[in-house]
This record gives C-alpha cells, sequence and structure tokens, in this order.
C-alpha cells in the first residue's frame, strides 16, 4: 500500500512553504512626471513659470513722419509651491529578525512606490481638472472627440509635441472605435495605418499605450474619476512641475520599540502655465 501524508507525519515537512519572491502590490501606472515642464529645487518654495503677455498687434499701414505708441510689455507668472507629502511605517525587530526576505529593505520599497503613487494621483488631478476647458464624450470616447481636441489645441498655436493621459477605460474605449466600421476609413489612411502599428488596438500591460493622429497615449488607473473619466491631452508647457526632492526613503532606528522607523517622502507642486495648450478628455 502507497505511504501517504498523514497527521501523524507532520513534524518531517512544512505546512506551507513560504516562496521569498514577493508579488508587487497593484499600483496605477506612473506615467505623467515626465510629459510636464520641469524645475528642480531653488532657494525657495515658490517657483513661478514666467509667462510672456502677447502684446497689441503691430500698427500697419503708419503715416509718414508719425510716431509710433508705445506698447505695453508685460509678463505674468504661474507659481507651483512645493509641499511635503510622505508615509511612515516602523518594522519591529522580532519581524525583522524572523522574515524570509530583509524586511526593511523590502518595505522601503512598498513605501517609495507609495510616494510615486501619490504624486502620480496628484498630477493627474491637476491637469486633469486644471484645464478650464473639455471636449466630452457622449457616452465613450471616439477617435472625434481626439480629433476635436487637437484642433482645438492647433487653433490655440501649440508650441512642442503633444500628449494625452488618459484612463484605461478610456483607452478601451478608443481602442474599439479605432478597430470598428466607423474606423475603416481612417485605418485605409497614411495616419490610420500608423496607429495600428503603434499598437493602440493591441492589449497592454504599461503605461505607454500607442499614438493616435499624432499624439503619443499613456494611461493610468490614477486618472481622476468624478462623474466622467477625465483625461487630457496637452504639451508641455500647458503645465510645470516644481520638485525640491524626488522620492526618496529614509531610515531611524528606534531602541524603545524596538524597530526600524521607514520614512518615504517627497516634495513639489503643480502648476498649470498655460491653460490655452491643454484640453480635458472626458467620457462617461
Amino acid at each position: 500500500m502507497a505511504a501517504t501524508v498523514t497527521s501523524g507525519q507532520t513534524g518531517m515537512f512544512f505546512a506551507a512553504w513560504m516562496g521569498s519572491d514577493i508579488l508587487e502590490e497593484q499600483r496605477a501606472y506612473d506615467v505623467s512626471k515626465g510629459l510636464l515642464k520641469f524645475e528642480g529645487r531653488k532657494p525657495s518654495k515658490v517657483f513661478s513659470f514666467p509667462r510672456q503677455v502677447k502684446p497689441a498687434a503691430a500698427t500697419s499701414n503708419q503715416a509718414e513722419g508719425t510716431a509710433f505708441t508705445d506698447v505695453a510689455l508685460t509678463t505674468d507668472k504661474a507659481d507651483a509651491t512645493g509641499r511635503l507629502n510622505g508615509q511612515v511605517a516602523t518594522i519591529n525587530d522580532v519581524l525583522d529578525a524572523v522574515s524570509i526576505v530583509d524586511a526593511v529593505g523590502h518595505f522601503s520599497k512598498v513605501l517609495g512606490r507609495s510616494v510615486a503613487e501619490e504624486t502620480e494621483a496628484t498630477i493627474c488631478s491637476a491637469i486633469h481638472n486644471g484645464f478650464t476647458t473639455a471636449i466630452t464624450a457622449s457616452t465613450v470616447l471616439l477617435l472625434s472627440n481626439v480629433a476635436d481636441a487637437i484642433g482645438a489645441l492647433e487653433a490655440a498655436d501649440i508650441v512642442g509635441d503633444l500628449k494625452a493621459v488618459i484612463h484605461p477605460t478610456q483607452t478601451m474605449e478608443l481602442s474599439k472605435d479605432l478597430t470598428g466600421t466607423a474606423a475603416a476609413a481612417f485605418f485605409g489612411s497614411e495616419r490610420g495605418a500608423a496607429a495600428a502599428d503603434g499598437g493602440l488596438s493591441a492589449p497592454r500591460n504599461g503605461g505607454s499605450v500607442g499614438r493616435v493622429l499624432g499624439v503619443d497615449f499613456y494611461q493610468t488607473s490614477a486618472v481622476v474619476l468624478s462623474t466622467t473619466y477625465r483625461g487630457a491631452v496637452f504639451t508641455e508647457e500647458a503645465a510645470g512641475l516644481y520638485e525640491l526632492w524626488a522620492a526618496r526613503t529614509e531610515t531611524h532606528r528606534d531602541a524603545f520599540q524596538p524597530g526600524t522607523q521607514i520614512a518615504a517622502t517627497t516634495d513639489y507642486g503643480v502648476a498649470i502655465i498655460r491653460d490655452a495648450w491643454g484640453k480635458g478628455l472626458r467620457s462617461t
């Protein structure tokens, strides 16, 4: 008769063997930070992104022998105020002693990712709620909505390449439109072929989506959901990030616990620099 594992043999093996390769926690994709106009630490909590105000149009057909009238030349600014953000946890010495992994090292990375996720969520909120105008789809996001947003931004004389950050649900909405019969004419064009080759209609497991109408699209679940999904398309000059320091982790011994405290922090601010160079993309 074959030998079997019985309750009388439990001293011969572990009840369960715990793997040491811990799967990372589920997080929103971190895509937005590199899309903004960036400024590093200066000796102030506030950084002002300066803007030139457009003067009046030059005079046409000035009469000879008459002086031109001085035009008013002014500048203004958009302020980004650095604010402290972070997360703290204590790893007691008992856990650190018996853990199958380096507990302090492991949880330091977890807290670092928490801080990065907070930054992504804050940037998404700032740009997706910060632009005063938006293209709102009647239901789902369609190619025509993207074209309308691009057209409005081009009419505002944008400078720089356009980028878009949308919710993964909006990615699938747009993907369905691009692969449906309504988009057949689009795919038959040069731009349509480029969109297909860019992988927009293919599954993805990262933040980069592909290109549509010459715009690089990114996705993250950190995009604001407030009645509608609030994506946005914008240029680098539309919004700015002032960063006093990027995500960092530090440890501190607390002998009275006893344990090791981990602190992950960052300090930054976001500002809308030129509102006309960003447009919301909203869908239900």
